[in-house]
């Protein structure tokens, strides 16, 4: 995936979260009541195209990476449930 290019949407949907596509390519993560869980964002070598989940963390103002994933969908798991 090219980051100059928008994020395609997830294929599926998760229950409580709400996944926005950005414009550099990664995905905001949100609760369903808009508080930001994180980002997804990808990132590729020659092993192939993975996804890091980073967690925002109120209290540092930033966001921490939480892991690499093969698909977009298991990096918001990731979050979901972390």
């Amino acid at each position: 995936m090219n980051l100059a290019t928008a994020a395609t949407p997830l294929e599926r949907s998760f229950p409580g979260i709400a996944v926005v596509p950005l414009a550099n390519g990664s995905w905001r993560v949100t609760r369903r009541d808009g508080v930001l869980v994180g980002n997804v964002e990808p990132v590729g070598d020659e092993a192939g195209q993975r996804y890091r989940a980073k967690r925002f963390t109120p209290r540092d103002r930033g966001f921490r990476p939480i892991g690499e994933f093969w698909t977009p969908a298991e990096a918001v798991d990731a979050l979901r449930f972390g």
